[in-house]
């Protein structure tokens, strides 16, 4: 064991029992980490061992967790944790009037509609080479650019 990967495990030990009291994790576990909490803490990549740290916090439990406790909170993607849950977008039903359009003004930027798709003219040189001729195609028949 390097001393990186003991000093990482005592961290850990002391996060645990600020959050839960010395006295409480050494009548439990120990003053220090047991060596399979130590070997299994040395395992978890960083972000999963920050995830668990966070959920541990934020779980309300009122006791030290057991080690498979704590790497369920570390390991679990999801789960029944608020800051993992993904939000959730609002229903169609629950929007209310109609879909905000976004007209440009006519008479400042042209445009036409191709197949049901509207295009202003100013944005030519951005289209591909078919959809392009096909914009002045329309737009020339519109009378909207010079034939």
């Amino acid at each position: 064991m390097t001393q990186q990967q003991s000093s990482r495990a005592d961290s850990v030990w002391r996060h645990i029992g600020q959050m839960f009291g010395a006295d409480s994790l050494e009548r439990k576990f120990g003053a220090t980490p047991p060596d399979d909490w130590r070997k299994m803490i040395d395992r978890l990549q960083e972000h999963e061992l920050s995830r668990g740290l966070r959920r541990l916090a934020g779980s309300g439990r009122g006791h030290v967790p057991t080690l498979p406790e704590f790497l369920r909170m570390c390991r679990e993607v999801g789960g029944d944790y608020a800051d993992d849950a993904p939000k959730a977008l609002p229903s169609p039903q629950s929007m209310r009037g109609e879909p905000k359009r976004f007209d440009l003004d006519e008479r400042q930027y042209p445009s036409v509609t191709v197949n049901g798709f509207r295009y202003a003219l100013h944005t030519l040189d951005s289209l591909p080479d078919g959809i392009r001729a096909l914009v002045v195609a329309e737009a020339k028949r519109a009378g909207k650019i010079a034939a």
